[in-house]
């Protein structure tokens, strides 16, 4: 106890966390749509799930949006040679009393903002019932493809086939049939933007960056072999400093994670249904566990967790490995490598695998899990986010007894 309250004690350590929460609410801030869409957005979509026929309701919204438009260019364009193909299409869209019906519509600064925000709003919610209305075909084709596939002797006549056809196989015990998949429409916009951004991983990075600086003080002061002399013992005080990085990497995943997910839910004025099944969103059509929205949120959080709880560890270890430069060097190339494998190595390429079994795989967490793909491990096909979740506790293990080992 009395190790944490030194770590946690300083105030600028606090100040650092205030710091990166303020960084992860500007950025969520910079990054939101135009000023009235989250009004827009929650008030069309309120509508359509009221609505027998959603994709109707939103087509009679998209009509009127176009006649908006129209009227809009007709009014306002002061070129002689635009005018007459406007007001051609203000004949076409408005009908022949164009004239009368354009003047109706209120063409203020505020009302075109607001126009822009409802226009926003039906286009993103037409990309959503579109893939709702897709994704059953999506699964369908998944499941025909294992049907079709022992027809095709092609799969057989080479390691390549073969593990193209195990691939095949896994993919569709994978997937769930479309009958027992229920997608719900809700308002999942300010939910996928939060988990498609990699700046809240980052901030988090630095504070666990930060929290292993401040437990290697006395390495800096010359007071090491006083601490590690110490009759309490330097394992002791060790195994308390892993599990302060754990506790650092909870405290700094929780506080980080909800200012982002606060700052999204003012901006888009909720998070949607989160009972809904997770496959409701677009973005985790290549997700196939049986899991809601808000299992979803737990499973990141905790994973996101262990993952820097994970990093925070391999920097004190590194930290306590680097005696002079070249040792710098070395670690300096390896983490170079290894974001390098994570970042830019193709699903198509055979070192795929080396992409999953990556430290940078458990702190670009959004990029492992919201992209489906099996990789050949020794002739098998192993699922690269399952690869990950089973390697996580493990390395965690190796990294913890390796921490503690060279803490002296």
């Amino acid at each position: 106890m009395r190790e944490c309250r030194r770590v946690f004690s300083r105030r600028s350590l606090l100040w650092l966390l205030v710091l990166m929460a303020a960084v992860v609410f500007f950025h969520r801030v910079d990054h939101h749509n135009a000023p009235g869409f989250a009004a827009a957005y929650r008030q069309t979509a309120a509508q359509l799930a009221a609505s027998p026929d959603p994709s109707a309701a939103l087509s009679q919204m998209e009509a009127e949006s176009r006649r908006y438009m129209t009227a809009l260019l007709w009014r306002s364009t002061d070129d002689p040679d635009l005018l007459e193909l406007y007001r051609d299409q203000a004949r076409q869209v408005l009908g022949d009393d164009y004239e009368t019906a354009a003047m109706a519509y209120d063409l203020s600064d505020q009302a075109q903002a607001e126009f822009t925000a409802r226009q926003q709003a039906q286009q993103t919610l037409r990309q959503q019932l579109d893939y709702l209305a897709s994704y059953p075909g999506y699964l369908d084709t998944i499941h025909e493809n294992a049907a079709n596939m022992p027809t095709l002797s092609i799969f057989m006549d080479s390691s390549a086939g073969k593990f193209h056809a195990e691939n095949v196989k896994k993919t569709d015990r994978d997937f769930p049939r479309s009958a027992d998949v229920s997608l719900t429409l809700t308002e999942t916009a300010g939910l996928e933007n939060f988990l498609q951004d990699g700046v809240v991983s980052v901030c988090i990075l630095l504070w666990m960056l930060v929290t292993v600086l401040r437990l290697t003080e006395e390495r800096r002061s010359s007071l090491r072999y006083l601490v590690f002399g110490s009759p309490r013992g330097r394992t002791w005080l060790a195994l308390r400093r892993v599990g302060i990085l754990g506790l650092s990497a909870a405290l700094g995943t929780a506080l980080l994670m909800l200012t982002g997910l606060v700052t999204d839910s003012l901006l888009y004025g909720g998070l949607g249904d989160l009972s809904a099944a997770a496959q409701s969103s677009e973005i985790f059509q290549n997700f196939p566990y049986p899991l809601t929205l808000r299992q979803v949120l737990w499973a990141y959080y905790l994973l996101k967790t262990l993952g820097m709880w994970l990093m925070g560890l391999l920097l004190w270890l590194i930290l306590q490995l680097i005696h002079h430069l070249q040792t710098a060097m070395v670690a300096a190339a390896f983490l170079a490598v290894e974001y390098s494998l994570f970042a830019f190595v193709p699903d198509s390429y055979a070192i795929v695998a080396l992409r999953y079994i990556n430290v940078f795989s458990f702190v670009g967490m959004e990029k492992t899990f919201l992209h489906y793909l099996n990789i050949n491990l020794l002739g098998r096909a192993v699922n690269g986010a399952m690869l990950c979740t089973a390697l996580l506790p493990v390395l965690l293990v190796l990294a913890a007894a390796g921490a503690v080992v060279y803490a002296g």
